[in-house]
């Protein structure tokens, strides 16, 4: 990253929410973490258990839960706090991979969980970089 942040080549990180052992603090250290670099956009994705894949394999047999929609849907909001206001958020949500995906089940419709971001930023009066922003009464 140092070598490209003088040569005018633009970062976009991924991040991915939901991994197993994730807590909420670790998402939002690393969204912390991010909004600290000299990045311009980002990627967040929705941890997928897909057939065929290791992750998979564990959902299939039980042994790994996928993050609830309530849940994603709140992280990614708090993320969304946290980054400053100019950092470009090109994705919010995993898609894709309709022929091998397993779970979780809601996030096979990607506009229900985009609704749902914009809702839940609503009902907390909340936009991207509210957390770093000072306002003025």
């Amino acid at each position: 990253m140092e070598r490209t942040t003088n040569r005018n080549i633009n970062i976009c990180v991924h991040i991915i929410v939901g991994l197993p052992g994730e807590t909420r603090e670790d998402i939002i250290q690393t969204a912390r973490t991010v909004a600290s670099l000299p990045v311009q956009g980002i990627k967040i994705h929705l941890l997928l258990a897909l057939s065929g894949t290791p992750l998979g394999t564990l959902y299939e047999k039980g042994a790994i839960s996928m993050i609830t929609k309530e849940e994603y849907v709140s992280t990614v909001c708090d993320i969304l706090e946290t980054l400053p206001p100019e950092m470009v958020i090109q994705r919010l949500t995993a898609d894709g991979y309709r022929d091998i995906y397993l779970a979780p089940d809601w996030g096979r419709n990607k506009m229900s969980v985009l609704n749902s971001i914009d809702r839940e930023l609503e009902q907390r009066n909340s936009w991207q970089g509210k957390s770093g922003t000072i306002t003025h009464s």
